[in-house]
């Protein structure tokens, strides 16, 4: 509260003298907050006068905040009310009650539950003067909901509900219900249950139900419900149930239930319950179920 409302306030009898003295003490006495990786707490019968910057902490409002909220790869929970602007950057705000009278900029953040918000909606990380100088690949959790250009990506963990288009991402576990685009995609796991397309993609896990176009795919292991179309492709257990198109495929042991069309085949063991189709080269140690179809091409 300001000076005069909580005067007032007095004046009108809605809080008591002793509660007005209270507030005065902290609108003289408050400052600007910045913290990283901490946890605040503003009490409900609290007021805080200043500006709040976290980075990768929690922020939770039960009282009144007069300044700007700035937060990076944090959680801010919202009970009370902030007289001020609100931005985010790869953050969570939790609407439980709370108010906002302000303005708030979210940039590759969630919001839950029932907003209440007096001032407008932004998106441009130029009005988050805090967040200028921060390098951004620190957060432990990229989520992109909208559309994301960015030369270099690199995160632990990787969500993409929108649109991304990287030269490079590095991340160590990637789910993917929108789309990605990529010259190169390192990571150790990766669900995708939407469209990769990339020229060379590296990893320990894979496991698709969407569809991923690739030029050479590395991994140790693949689990495939989805469409996979790649040129090279190494891999050393394959679990395919659906369809695969390769041009030259390495595995140390296949299974397959679906269907794989490939021109050059080198595989010690292999378990067909599907269908294989080879064009040109056709090796293997040890099959088990079904033959594989030899179809020369002209």
């Amino acid at each position: 509260m300001e000076l005069r409302k909580i005067l007032e306030a007095v004046e009108r009898g809605e809080i008591t003298p002793e509660k007005g003295e209270k507030l005065i003490d902290e609108l003289f006495n408050s400052s600007e907050i910045s913290t990283v990786g901490e946890e605040i707490t503003i009490e409900r019968d609290q007021v805080h006068y200043g500006d709040i910057q976290l980075v990768k902490g929690t922020l939770n409002i039960k009282g009144e905040v007069f300044g700007d909220i700035s937060a990076v790869s944090s959680k801010i929970v919202l009970s009370g009310v902030v007289h001020g602007n609100i931005n985010l950057v790869h953050s969570k705000l939790y609407w439980e009650g709370g108010k906002l009278d302000g303005n708030l900029t979210s940039v590759f953040s969630e919001e839950i539950g029932e907003p209440d918000l007096s001032g407008e909606r932004k998106v441009d990380i130029n009005d988050i003067p805090f967040v200028k100088n921060i390098n951004l690949n620190l957060d432990e959790k990229l989520s992109v909901v909208g559309n994301l250009n960015k030369p270099f990506i690199s995160s632990e963990n990787l969500l993409v509900q929108g649109k991304c288009k990287s030269k490079k991402i590095d991340a160590e576990n990637i789910t993917v219900s929108g789309e990605v685009y990529a010259e190169k995609i390192d990571s150790e796991e990766i669900k995708n249950i939407g469209k990769i397309e990339s020229e060379r993609i590296s990893c320990e896990e894979l496991d698709n139900t969407g569809n991923i176009l690739c030029a050479e795919l590395s991994c140790e292991k693949v689990s495939n419900a989805g469409y996979i179309k790649v040129k090279e492709f190494e891999v050393e257990n394959l679990n395919n149930k659906s369809k695969m198109r390769v041009l030259s495929l390495n595995a140390e042991k296949i299974e397959n239930y679906g269907t794989i069309e490939v021109d050059e085949l080198r595989c010690e063991k292999i378990i067909n319950d599907g269908k294989i189709i080879c064009h040109s080269v056709c090796e293997y140690e040890e099959l088990v179920g079904n033959n594989i179809e030899i179809i020369k091409k002209d």
